[in-house]
Parts: structure tokens; C-alpha cells; sequence
């Protein structure tokens, strides 16, 4: 899960002069917040980071709560878009957005609805946005990434858009209202590293046997360890007879 809080008067992604949007990745954990220029992660992916190597986002939900001045008045909205994090060429308002088609409806706040207090919730799956099947989805390497390593992030991606605009037509500047993102990634973790004991000396000392790393050359090829046993071999039975 990631979470972050924005003002509508500080968001570095300003679509007009009375639109702001905010926009995240849906399906791509590594820095999912594209609102600022800093890396960051959502709660726990470090940790699984430890134990796993790769990771594919199944799906992801975005919920959107809004606290607005009270004499603020504008509306807002939520789509998702594939492939590209670009707003669409020629959207300046948060009607502009309703044509793509996961957008969902927009809903007003301010005086003039009664309340100041908003929330707004929208769920997709990587297989939904992108058009492609279930079965794709778990066999192709463009929707997977690397925990660890910013270069190797899916290559299909799909993008959350967060859109409010000003309800005052002519407005300068974007309504005033503090917004609070919740991203919750339904991910699968899989390549999990090899977890094994290790043994460092500075005095030349050999490490003990339980603390070496698995070496499958190792393994006793059937019938090298019959003269140990205690059950007698095919061969051994042939020999006495």
C-alpha cells in the first residue's frame, strides 16, 4: 500500500489554469508516485525485497479523499490509462477526462453540494487495463519487474489520473484543498532468493560444513553410498547368488 497527501495549490502537474491532476503508476512499484521526483516504495516492499526477485502487480485500487476550503467549489474524478502517463492533448478540464474509458463519473464538492469532505474509490486489474489475458499476464515479461533494480520495471504500464478542476469558470488558480491518495498493489512476489547460512573468519578459517553454501555437484549418485547401507543393493543381492 502507498499513501501520500497533496495540496491542489502545490502540485507540480498543472493542466490549465483551473485544472490540477495527480497521477500514479498502477502497476509499476518502483516509485509509483509520479507527483514528485523522489524514489519511494509502498509499505512492506523492501521487506519482501529480501526474499523475492521479481514481482507482478495483478491489480491495483486507488481511493481519494478530499478535505476542501470552505469556500471552495470544484469537481473531480478518477480514470486509468495504459501505456502512457501523458495527459490526453487538448483535456484542460475534468470533463475532458470522461471520455477515456475507464474514467468514472464526476462528483462536486464545495457550498454549493452541502459538504466540504469528499471520497472516491476506483479498482482495476493489469488485465483489464491493458486488454490482455489472465494467462498472458503471468507468462510475459513486460509485466513484471525486478525489486530491486529501477532499470528492469514492466515495460506495459497502466497509470492512475486523479483530475479536479475549479467549479469558477476563468479561475487562476486551482480550487484549495488538501487530498490524501491510498494505492493498494495486489502483487504476487516470486524468484524468491536462495536463503543460506554464511561463515566469515579474518584468520583463514574454514567455515563448518553446516554453514556452506549448497553446491548440487555434491549430491551421491544412486548406489555410491550402498556399502553404508543397511538395505543391500540389486547388485549386491546378484553378486551372492
Amino acid at each position: 500500500m502507498y499513501a501520500a497527501t497533496y495540496s491542489t495549490t502545490l502540485n507540480p502537474f498543472p493542466v490549465s489554469a483551473n485544472t490540477t491532476a495527480f497521477i500514479f503508476t498502477g502497476n509499476n512499484l518502483y516509485n509509483p508516485d509520479l507527483n514528485v521526483a523522489l524514489e519511494s516504495y509502498p509499505v512492506g516492499h523492501v521487506q519482501l525485497a529480501t526474499l523475492y526477485n521479481r514481482y507482478q502487480v495483478m491489480g491495483s485500487s486507488l481511493e481519494v479523499t478530499i478535505n476542501a476550503n470552505a469556500a471552495s467549489s470544484f469537481r473531480y474524478m478518477i480514470s486509468a490509462h495504459a501505456f502512457s502517463s501523458n495527459l490526453p492533448i487538448g483535456a484542460v478540464a475534468a470533463e475532458d477526462f470522461t471520455g477515456l474509458p475507464l474514467a468514472t463519473r464526476i462528483q462536486s464538492l464545495g457550498p454549493n453540494t452541502g459538504t466540504t469532505v469528499g471520497r472516491l474509490t476506483r479498482s482495476y486489474r493489469t488485465a483489464f487495463v491493458l486488454s490482455r489475458p489472465e494467462s498472458q499476464l503471468f507468462n510475459s515479461e513486460d509485466h513484471s519487474g525486478y525489486c530491486t533494480n529501477a532499470t528492469f520495471q514492466p515495460a506495459s504500464q497502466w497509470f492512475w489520473y486523479f483530475v479536479v478542476s475549479n467549479n469558477v469558470i476563468g479561475s487562476i488558480l486551482p480550487p484549495s484543498a488538501t487530498i490524501t491518495f491510498r494505492i493498494v498493489y495486489h502483487t504476487r512476489y516470486y524468484q524468491p532468493h536462495m536463503l543460506t547460512a554464511h561463515f566469515h573468519s579474518t584468520a583463514g578459517v574454514d567455515p563448518p560444513d553446516n554453514s556452506k553454501d549448497f553446491d548440487p555437484c555434491e549430491c551421491v549418485c544412486p548406489g555410491e553410498d550402498d556399502e553404508k547401507s543397511e538395505v543391500p543393493s540389486a547388485l549386491t543381492i546378484a553378486s551372492a547368488e
